[in-house]
């Protein structure tokens, strides 16, 4: 690391004072009569002369001397970071090489000398982290900037924190109304079941919350996509979650196979009587050979579920015969389920073997 200018003009200093002092030119003095001639010689003033030049060419000795010694790195005053060269893979070759046995093609970048690391910033004083001064000001960030969610997110915990229940579960504005609905029935979980002020015991509190959560996982429903579960060929099916699977997905052309699934995320709404959750699925099969051909398929008509509660044990299952004039051999069968009220469509796949 090279010294600053400042550095470098104290050292020329002393270089600057002695040019100043050294007269290469003798003072002009009034015209005096020719003295008579001398023996050759130099004389005292070329004598003065030669001294001062020597004098100045040891300062410009040392001063080289000093400036070389700069060059190199001091490591006394401040410590330097050996530069770093980032390489990227070329195309015929692997980025990362594992083993003593093992190369890889790169090829150097610019060099870049790692920076200084910045100094950590001054702790607060203790006076002023406070949670009172960080409502404050996320309450002020917020009025800044009405439309940062992330803000008003925060905030709502914050108010948690502080206790204030009700400033925790209002509502956020200009958020979507689903996310609108999750915020606050989760904020409403954490404040049942954390109040110990109304006398309520601890199963009292927890059904409380459950009740609240059940209402987030309601809004979220409407937002994540569908899916399916558990999809197996089965001989028997007694309920939800309970069935039979067959052993092996082995089958005869024109055999009657039963297939059953669950459904996650799908869309219930109230129906007409405003009595009763309707859900509206539809299910579509397809048969493919392991090239991706279209060798079959089977749609078939909307299911309609109605229940008094939102349903959240939904299962759907089919019967259907295996197509005849099938060749032996591996078949896909892609299972398509649509949520008709959501909109929102899942797929899911199983392998099975025709003899």
């Amino acid at each position: 690391m090279r010294r600053s200018n400042r550095s470098r003009l104290v050292w020329l200093m002393p270089l600057i004072a002695a040019v100043a002092s050294c007269s290469l030119l003798p003072a002009r003095k009034p015209p005096e009569p020719e003295p008579p001639p001398t023996p050759a010689g130099p004389s005292q003033a070329d004598l003065a002369r030669q001294r001062q030049l020597a004098l100045l060419l040891e300062k410009i000795q040392d001063l080289e001397t000093r400036l070389a010694s700069d060059t190199q790195p001091d490591t006394t005053d401040e410590r330097v970071a050996p530069p770093t060269v980032p390489v990227r893979p070329t195309s015929d070759g692997p980025a990362v090489g594992i083993g003593t046995n093992t190369t890889s093609r790169v090829t150097p970048g610019p060099v870049a000398v790692a920076a200084d690391p910045p100094s950590p910033p001054e702790p607060l004083p203790a006076a002023e982290v406070t949670l009172a001064a960080l409502i404050e000001e996320f309450e002020a960030r917020t009025k800044a900037d009405p439309r940062d969610l992330d803000l008003k997110r925060k905030l709502r915990v914050l108010y948690l924190l502080a206790g204030r229940d009700e400033d925790a579960v209002d509502l956020i504005t200009g958020a979507p109304e689903e996310e609108q609905t999750f915020w606050q029935q989760v904020m409403w979980a954490l404040v049942n079941f954390t109040d110990d002020k109304h006398g309520l015991s601890r199963s009292e509190r927890a059904a409380a919350a459950v009740r609240a959560l059940d209402g987030a996982r309601d809004a979220l429903v409407k937002l994540a996509p569908l899916e399916i579960r558990s999809l197996a060929f089965c001989s028997e099916i007694r309920s939800f979650g309970n069935y039979t699977k067959v052993p092996d997905y082995v089958f005869t052309p024109r055999q009657l196979v039963l297939l059953y699934c669950e459904l996650d995320s799908f869309t219930s709404e109230p129906a007409a009587d405003r009595e009763m959750q309707r859900s509206v699925i539809k299910q579509r099969l397809e048969l493919l050979t392991p090239r991706g051909d279209s060798v079959w398929t089977r749609e078939f008509d909307d299911a309609e579920d109605l229940c008094r509660g939102r349903r959240r044990d939904f299962y759907f299952y089919s019967k259907f015969t295996i197509p005849d004039r099938l060749l032996p051999g591996e078949y896909i069968l892609k299972v398509t389920m649509t949520d008709i009220l959501g909109a929102k469509t899942a797929e899911d796949t199983l392998t099975i073997r025709v003899k």
